[in-house]
């Protein structure tokens, strides 16, 4: 038998020659095999289209939801989305503002989004595990629905991106779920003819026809 060829023209003619030899997606030319022919081994490798070396054989276009494609010179698999992201794979996804993260390049594994949280791996779409408890807010990427406590002033709902704060004249309530009024002997008045009312967004209304407050 004559050597294989070498150079990369006579390499191609050779190829183009001996189509029917590649009897299988897996096999590819090695000028170093017997008949110049050899079998890509790797798992989910097959042969290039110009039959001249092994890469990934599966498809970016048929990606399971909940799973992302690994395709490197060594590895080619369908790996589990990890926790705190969603992975929609080659499924359309409603997310009208996706936030890719930068640690995998093939924008393909995508964070919970804020207000909601992913506890758990192969998670394929955009309301992840569910979303944050009432009292606590979830960052977008959380893992846990209690991720972070609200303290202080702030107001944090089920669900819900954007932590507000009660106004100076309301605090929240044991859940941080809802404000209420302060009691009344804490507030400041806006005169003494304003007196403690929880209906108002400052908690006090003005008295009619020129009545005061009732200090008791």
């Amino acid at each position: 038998q004559s050597a294989c060829p070498t150079t990369a023209s006579a390499i191609a003619a050779w190829v183009e020659q001996n189509r029917a030899k590649f009897t299988d997606d897996k096999m590819v030319y090695d000028a170093t095999a017997i008949g110049c022919i050899s079998t890509c081994t790797e798992t989910n490798f097959v042969a290039s289209t110009d039959k001249l070396q092994c890469v990934c054989g599966l498809s970016p276009n048929t990606v399971p939801a909940g799973k992302y494609l690994i395709s490197t010179s060594t590895e080619c698999k369908y790996e589990n989305c990890p926790i705190g992201h969603y992975c929609p794979g080659s499924n359309d996804d409603p997310n009208p503002n996706p936030q890719f993260d930068p640690q995998y390049p093939n924008n393909d594994v995508i964070f919970c989004p804020c207000g909601k949280y992913g506890a758990t791996t192969g998670l394929g779409t955009y309301n992840c595990s569910g979303n944050c408890s009432a009292g606590y807010n979830c960052p977008q990427g959380s893992t846990s629905s209690t991720q972070v406590q609200c303290t202080g002033n702030q107001l944090c709902k089920a669900g819900v991106c954007d932590i507000e704060d009660c106004n100076q004249y309301r605090q929240p309530d044991t859940n941080h779920t809802n404000c209420e009024c302060k009691s009344a002997n804490t507030l400041t008045y806006k005169g003494n003819n304003w007196y403690y009312d929880r209906n108002q967004a400052d908690c006090q209304s003005q008295c009619a026809n020129g009545l005061e407050r009732n200090e008791s």
